[in-house]
């Protein structure tokens, strides 16, 4: 079986997110990417062939992650074409509505490929089972089209070890991820919050250590005892399933969405002992299994 994996960024490029859940599922799958570019003129220009290369592939599956696949949707000679949807674009642009005239312009380009995206492809996979219900309720698509497929996490590079005594903070993006909540909950329990991720200003009680490579994180997460997670929207992130893995506790909102952990009282709070039970039954050649399983039955059709 041939796959071809196609998303915006170079997962060689990317420290997080999206690209990275695409290496860790390929790692175990196998396959090709294709991906866009950063530079605007050069993006539209790689999806406009991309159905071009994609064909001369030959591959058998097409696993599209992002809006960089909408042109393949039009292709009348198509392979079978599965759009992993992480998260929702409207949740981003509602939890932060974009501001300036051209921004709010490629939020409403996002939403358009998005939909088109959805309800072209052969099937969908969601990484939570709260955007799958989204999905269908939204878009009105037939439930038996839509699988569910949790994120993982590596659980032989992210493990328990020594922590440290303080909480810690990942993300790049301080609005969406709610940095700020998370300095004003850090200074109300008098302890240190590590932050990582983007830089900024050291104080006594906030360290910043700005951007750190992947393969550094597991050792970054045992400086801390606790993460906080403090999300406005997500659909099944990466970090806290890293943190969990290590040991850490989990401080964080019900719109963090870390569904596979129990919500209690409107929020999750883990102990980091139940943490690392549940994040073992998520390791990534598990959640690989299941893209691969599905693959096979869509083929089979």
């Amino acid at each position: 079986m041939r796959i071809c994996y196609v998303l915006d960024n170079d997962p060689a490029m990317s420290t997080g997110g999206t690209p990275i859940v695409v290496s860790y599922i390929r790692r175990y799958t196998g396959g090709d990417i294709m991906h866009g570019s950063r530079n605007i003129l050069l993006n539209i220009i790689l999806m406009l062939i991309l159905p071009f290369r994609i064909s001369a592939g030959r591959y058998d599956i097409v696993n599209i992650h992002d809006t960089h696949g909408y042109f393949y949707t039009f292709w009348p000679k198509r392979k079978k074409t599965v759009y992993t949807c992480h998260n929702l674009w409207k949740n981003y642009h509602r939890a932060v509505p974009p501001r300036s005239l051209n921004n709010r312009l490629k939020a409403r380009i996002s939403v358009f490929l998005e939909k088109r995206l959805l309800t072209k492809s052969d099937h969908i996979t969601t990484v939570s089972s709260s955007v799958r219900t989204q999905i269908i309720g939204e878009y009105e698509i037939n439930p038996e089209k839509i699988t569910a497929i949790h994120n993982g996490v590596d659980t032989i590079m992210f493990k328990p070890g020594k922590k440290g005594d303080a909480f810690i903070w990942v993300g790049n993006n301080p609005e969406l991820k709610g940095l700020q909540k998370a300095i004003d909950y850090s200074r109300k329990k008098n302890r240190k919050l590590i932050v990582i991720g983007i830089k900024g200003d050291s104080t006594k009680n906030v360290k910043y250590m700005g951007m750190v490579e992947n393969s550094r994180m597991p050792c970054i997460y045992l400086m801390a005892d606790t993460l906080l997670f403090f999300s406005k929207t997500e659909g099944h992130p990466l970090v806290p399933l890293e943190a969990a893995a290590c040991g850490l506790n989990l401080i964080a909102t019900k719109e963090s969405n870390l569904e596979i952990f129990p919500l209690k009282n409107g929020a999750y709070n883990v102990d980091g002992r139940d943490a690392i039970k549940i994040s073992r039954k998520y390791d990534w050649k598990l959640r690989s299994m299941k893209y691969s399983e599905l693959f096979c039955k869509i083929l089979k059709g």
